[in-house]
């Protein structure tokens, strides 16, 4: 009896240290964010003090005159990243659905750890590979159905791209 009550003392005092040391590491990303969010602001100042906070809002862009502007940056990033995760999440969990619930446990395992090995890859590879292989096939392959369309005048780059972020 007294040694079931040693182990349950020294099961709570294990959480507690595992609670305690959690809480601390979560206030040191806070305290890590902040200064982050402080270093920017401080290294950022002189572009403030020079250009204002118009800057942000603003979609002028006229190096000559000292005129900028970062909103069409801003919004070309969210609009990006925003096709992208159109693409990339319903693909993604497809996927998931594929390995657990349709392929049969082996070859569920097999793909799974192909995945693994495919997020292993740095990113610049998977961008090279776009540049040298979906660029031509999309050049020689799907352009050519869009002329004509309401599509040619918009370009097959942006949604190139798109597909090749996510």
């Amino acid at each position: 009896m007294k040694a079931q009550h040693l182990a349950k003392r020294s099961f709570f005092y294990g959480d507690r240290i595992f609670a305690n040391l959690t809480r601390g590491l979560g206030l040191l990303l806070i305290i890590l964010l902040v200064g982050i969010l402080i270093s920017l602001i401080i290294l950022s100042w002189p572009s403030i003090k020079q250009f204002g906070w118009g800057f942000i809002v603003s979609q002028a862009w006229d190096p000559s005159n000292d005129n900028f502007g970062a909103l069409t940056a801003i919004l070309g990033t969210l609009v990006a990243s925003l096709i992208a995760m159109v693409i990339a999440v319903p693909f993604s969990f497809g996927i998931a659905v594929l390995i657990s619930e349709i392929l049969p446990r082996r070859l569920g395992h097999v793909v799974a750890r192909i995945i693994e090995l495919m997020a292993g890859i740095p990113s610049i590879i998977y961008g090279m590979w776009g540049l040298f292989v979906l660029v031509p096939f999309m050049a020689k392959d799907i352009q050519p159905f869009l002329i004509g369309t309401e599509w040619e005048r918009s370009s097959i780059e942006p949604l190139r791209d798109k597909i090749l972020i996510s």
